[in-house]
């Protein structure tokens, strides 16, 4: 029997560094659309963007 879990996106922004990268902002979100919607926002040139599903 399989169970039906509800699943959310998570979008986390990683800032890298000539030294490293650091996580500077990490969102949940209920809907893929509304993630990429966020991710998209997203404007600093040493960002990198992931969205994942959990």
């Amino acid at each position: 029997m399989l169970l039906n879990f509800n699943c959310f996106y998570k979008v986390i922004v990683v800032e890298v560094g000539l030294f490293g990268s650091r996580i500077v902002n990490e969102r949940h979100f209920s809907t893929l659309e509304s993630a990429e919607s966020y991710a998209n926002t997203v404007t600093a040139d040493n960002s990198i963007v992931i969205v994942a599903t959990m």
